[in-house]
């Protein structure tokens, strides 16, 4: 019997869940998709290329971690200090802005205007960094205990940049006053403040209303980070306060926030769950946030427990790493995900901590932390399926040229099912109508030469004949056959990294994919011919992954869907074996007429030679071979490079280019349509 105490904290833990789920769609404010970085960031990264000719990844910028209540009842530190909001920075290599922005000044300056000075901003002073001679990231990361010291940091570093760019680009000129300005307006008043914090905003403003092509006094020109440090070091020495302590001010989008470097994650190439057929996939949610990825300390890991730690009679809960690492301390085999994204997001940052277990939960993020592997290839023939590889060069196939490892698929979360749903349900009702009307009716043929039965009206006729001394019919059989010819389909789905790639309406490639798996899951169901669905990416030969979300003999569950949801963008495309392994599955089927539907973003590609000619060629003979046995492959694509190698790969009348991906789910609809109709 559980005990009194475990039914409170319980109960405590679902009401608190139920308001805050309610309290946040009570609250939410829909963003105009224009006023998201998920509109701006390809042609962000555009600009930026083509401006300073190197490449900066931009990315999602993540809202510091909430403090909690304890913190915000004991800290000295004034509320209005707490930073609630994402703000732009930069590590030195990538650049990191807001999901969304809110048009800031008078006259406003527009989403695109706030995105494109944001970025050219951090990009300028992640060049200076990069310039600085003796500049290290453990030195600034010391001076942020001397707040006097950072805050003449970030300042020099923001008016220096800001110096620089308006020299480079003087167009720049007009949008930098403007968004200091706005910036201005909304910093606090100086009568609020103490005395040492209104010092610094003095400052502050100061630099504002300044020209961006002048520096304000004390501020001196400075070339890069490494002499904006010796600088502030040296200023901070002169404008120590006195007794009263100076907690900084509070940052916003001009002065932004300097990053630190993430450590980047070590992992094996071949991932755990891939290197068994048939092992289940770890359980997927999403956090709010992501803790950044930091490096541990030589003393993290004390052993020894301190004189103030409590065991409670259960042991508490622990988060780990985002990227699949580590379970909770208590080891349950049925951990609540959800509960775990959720204390994970409140974390500032965490070091990661690597187990050969396979990871039982994947707590997921808009952004991920960078991974490079550590682990060589690895050629593991066992615990996987061997198809061949055509290699033109030798005009031959290479035997085990690839390895197709089956995985369970995960579950996602069933909240996305219920979204699309409501979104389209009309269209779904449409089609579930639609393909009804198509579905396969049996048709009594009467008058037959042979058949299953007699046809007694026929026979009749026949004897009435007889006695009146006319010929005799042969035709004294009835049958019944389908109206329609029986039909077997097999959507082949690319869910390789380039299908996170943003399209139009805040949606990416693999979102639009889903939804249309969804509609066509729903006319497949209404037509009632067995259809299979499976999802196929890799890297590398011996590890081509293949996720059956669907096969031929199971039926269309709320669990099918939650498998649709799961699915995410993940490396390469090898598409010949996924293609073989695809088309050995439908000859597994009885029906006399087989559809293999291919949904890619564009041409195969791998880690090895399989980008180059090499990729094309196979794919063109795994789309022979499934010709040669009586199968219909149709692609699907949506790269507009398509009309190059795609009349090769699958023929001139195999395959459609999509203009716009949103048509996607029309598409294969019609495609399915004209097949079953003949």
């Amino acid at each position: 019997m559980a005990e009194a105490e475990d039914v409170i904290t319980d109960a405590a833990e679902h009401a608190t869940a139920y308001i805050v789920d309610y309290w946040q769609r009570k609250t939410h404010t829909p963003v105009p998709f224009h006023h998201t970085l998920k509109a701006h960031r390809k042609r962000l990264e555009f600009l930026l290329q083509s401006l300073f000719n190197q490449k900066y990844p931009v990315r999602m910028a993540q809202a510091p971690a909430a403090p909690t209540y304890l913190t915000r009842l004991f800290t000295r530190r004034p509320k209005r200090l707490f930073q609630t909001h994402a703000l732009p920075g930069q590590d030195g290599t990538r650049i990191f802005l807001p999901a969304e922005v809110t048009p800031i000044g008078s006259p406003p300056l527009s989403a695109d205007a706030l995105y494109r000075i944001y970025a050219i901003q951090q990009v300028q002073r992640a060049r200076r960094r990069e310039a600085a001679q003796h500049y290290s990231t453990r030195s600034v990361r010391q001076i942020e205990k001397n707040t006097w010291a950072y805050l003449f940091f970030l300042l020099s570093e923001a008016a220096n940049a800001d110096r620089d760019l308006v020299r480079l680009y003087p167009g720049l000129g007009a949008d930098l006053i403007a968004m200091r300005d706005a910036t201005l307006a909304g910093r606090p008043e100086l009568k609020l403040l103490q005395h040492a914090e209104r010092d610094a905003e003095k400052l502050y403003g100061a630099v504002l209303r300044s020209p961006p092509n002048a520096l304000p006094e004390p501020i001196r020109p400075c070339s890069n980070a490494g002499e904006s440090l010796d600088w502030a070091l040296e200023q901070a020495g002169k404008n120590q306060p006195g007794k009263e302590r100076f907690w900084g001010i509070l940052p916003d989008a001009w002065i932004g926030v300097w990053l630190t470097p993430e450590a980047v994650i070590q992992t094996d190439s071949q991932q755990p769950w891939t290197s068994d057929p048939g092992t289940q996939r770890p359980d997927e949610r999403k956090m709010a946030r992501r803790p950044r990825v930091r490096e541990r300390e030589d003393d993290e890991e004390d052993p020894n427990a301190g004189i103030w730690m409590v065991q409670p009679a259960i042991p508490m809960e622990h988060v780990e790493d985002p990227m699949g690492m580590q379970r909770p301390a208590d080891r349950e085999q049925e951990a609540d995900a959800g509960g775990m994204s959720e204390s994970l997001s409140e974390l500032q940052e965490t070091t990661v901590v690597t187990t050969p277990e396979p990871a039982k939960e994947i707590m997921t993020s808009d952004e991920t932390p960078a991974r490079e592997s550590v682990s060589g290839g690895r050629s593991d023939l066992a615990n996987g399926i061997s198809y061949p590889e055509w290699d033109y060069q030798a005009d031959n196939y290479r035997a085990h040229g690839t390895i197709v490892r089956l995985l369970n698929p995960a579950l996602g979360d069933p909240d996305w099912i219920t979204a699309v749903n409501a979104r389209n349900r009309r269209q779904l009702a449409d089609v579930r109508r639609r393909f009804e009307a198509m579905r396969t009716r049996r048709q009594a043929q009467r008058r037959q030469i042979d058949g299953d039965d007699i046809d007694i009206e026929e026979y009749v006729s026949a004897f009435a004949d007889q006695r009146a001394g006319l010929p005799v019919s042969e035709r004294l059989f009835q049958c019944d056959r389908n109206l329609r010819r029986d039909c077997a389909v097999l959507l082949l789905i690319d869910i390789s990294g380039s299908t996170d790639a943003w399209v139009s309406g805040g949606h990416r490639i693999i979102d639009v994919a889903k939804e249309s798996l969804v509609l066509v899951t729903s006319a497949l169901e209404a037509l009632g011919d067995p259809y299979a669905i499976q999802a196929f990416s890799g890297e590398g030969p011996g590890q081509v992954c293949v996720t059956e979300i669907k096969s031929f003999n199971t039926q269309a569950t709320p669990t099918l869907y939650r498998r649709i949801a799961s699915l995410e963008p993940d490396r390469f495309t090898r598409v010949g074996s996924a293609l073989r392994h695809a088309t050995a599955t439908l000859m597994g089927s009885n029906a006399q007429n087989r559809l293999l539907i291919v949904l890619s973003d564009g041409k195969p590609n791998d880690v090895d030679q399989y980008e180059s000619r090499y990729g094309v060629e196979d794919t063109r003979k795994a789309v022979a071979e499934a010709s040669m046995q009586g199968i219909h492959p149709f692609c699907i694509t949506v790269d507009r490079e398509a009309p190059e190698y795609m009349p090769y790969m699958f023929g001139p009348r195999r395959y459609a280019m999509l203009p716009q991906v949103d048509k996607l789910p029309m598409v294969l609809l019609d495609l399915l349509g004209r097949f079953i109709r003949g």
